[in-house]
């Protein structure tokens, strides 16, 4: 390969990153077709030069043992051609985060993907408030229900899209914001425009997660305590002021009707789904039922639960966890619980031993809090919702990798010393 071509195939697969979060609102097509895309770049990309070194890195070893686990348990599935499908795609997203880490998100291109997802993650929120206050956004789409909004999106997905982008893009503008003088207004800014917008939006799960992401941040990063409580302050002011104004039904929908759920949780719809997926997984705990079975599962006689639990069926269970249970059974739930502590074991010490800078912090609390073992959840595999994560993932890998080496991603610029003027005879 000419170095030239390489060049232009990096390039090319560096664009197609950075602009993931728009193709994100754009559709789901869009955006699993950038992934794909970037993943057959690093493919060429590695077969042409002999770049096979990644190939060794820990994580990406028990990812791959993961893959192998669903090829084979694909065989075993109810509807096998299925499972294969669903098994053998999941590659190209472990071939993006190797990309990400290894090959794409240098000092320059994480600053640049960082700025467009501010600049679109302030743009999506600024939409969904239009929205809320207008009643249709700015491309016309107008509410889901009388208490779910959509912003750009055709579906009420668009709190989840914004809390996992929030803290990548808020942490890491908040570390340029401490080098540029008078420019920390920005994140706080940013931080309170989408935690209101995902308050409107009426996705519980979204906006609590947002709340809990922000007292993870007060908890590891001091300088940013203030901030955060200052930012949790804000949204229970804001709360008091929707309350009594028009968004009653938002505000009981957020607090009243959350707390409710969790008293009642198990008898649910939710409940009744984290049940299923279960009892489908301990009726084959082995091998699972094989992955996109779950809803041909959950119906079956003997391996579902009985019919008189109504919200027993979906494309998941809502739970990643109970999800990699129900379809790849104990060995693959293992798997990716030990992927998943491989991932965070090393951040957890490279950011330790870097003072947790904010474009580190970010990502990972972003990962982290996708992940979080107690959250109804959308289906890890499905296109949308798995480009979301892995490249969030992927932004947290090279961070990581940046930080192990020392790089930073801002430097404070030295103003060149003032040479004296000549006094004038």
């Amino acid at each position: 390969m000419t170095e030239s071509t390489d060049v232009r195939l990096q390039a090319a697969a560096r664009y197609l990153t950075v602009m993931i979060p728009v193709l994100l609102v754009l559709g789901r097509a869009a955006a699993d077709a950038g992934l794909s895309l970037v993943s057959i770049l690093f493919v060429i990309h590695c077969v042409r030069a002999g770049d096979w070194g990644w190939i060794k890195r820990p994580w990406f070893c028990v990812a791959f043992a993961i893959w192998v686990w669903l090829l084979v348990t694909s065989n075993f599935a109810l509807d096998v051609a299925s499972a294969y499908g669903q098994a053998a795609t999941w590659m190209r997203f472990l071939l993006f985060a190797a990309a990400a880490e290894h090959w794409l998100l240098d000092e320059r291109w994480l600053r640049r993907l960082l700025a467009v997802t501010c600049v679109t993650l302030a743009l999506v929120a600024a939409d969904t408030v239009l929205q809320y206050f207008h009643g249709v956004d700015l491309l016309g789409h107008p509410w889901f229900s009388p208490i779910r909004l959509t912003g750009p999106f055709t579906h009420p997905k668009v709190g989840v899209y914004m809390m996992r982008l929030l803290f990548p893009a808020a942490l890491g503008l908040w570390s340029w914001g401490s080098l540029a003088s008078g420019r920390r207004w920005l994140p706080v800014l940013l931080g309170a425009l989408v935690t209101l917008a995902v308050f409107l939006s009426g996705e519980r799960m979204a906006f609590i997660l947002t709340l809990f992401g922000m007292f993870l941040t007060a908890m590891v990063w001091v300088g940013l305590r203030r901030a955060a409580l200052l930012t949790l302050a804000g949204v229970a002011v804001l709360t008091v002021v929707f309350f009594v104004g028009r968004s009653q039904v938002t505000v009981q929908r957020q607090f009243i009707a959350t707390a409710q759920g969790i008293a009642g949780f198990w008898n649910s719809g939710y409940g009744h789904l984290w049940r299923s997926g279960v009892k489908v997984g301990s009726a084959r705990p082995i091998t699972g039922v094989g992955m996109r079975n779950f809803r041909i599962a959950c119906s079956r006689p003997g391996i579902g639960m009985p019919a008189s639990f109504v919200s027993r069926c979906n494309l998941h269970p809502h739970n990643i966890y109970i999800e990699w249970f129900a379809e790849s059974g104990i060995p693959g739930l293992l798997g990716f619980l030990l992927l998943v502590g491989t991932w965070f074991r090393r951040v957890w010490l490279i950011g330790r031993q870097a003072r947790w800078p904010g474009w580190l912090l970010g990502p990972a609390l972003g990962a982290f809090v996708y992940l979080w073992p107690f959250a109804t959840t959308h289906g890890f595999f499905s296109n949308w919702n798995a480009v979301t994560f892995w490249l969030v993932l992927g932004w947290m890998l090279a961070a990581a990798r940046m930080a192990e080496e020392g790089r930073p991603l801002f430097v404070q610029k030295r103003e060149a010393p003032r040479t004296p003027a000549t006094p004038r005879p």
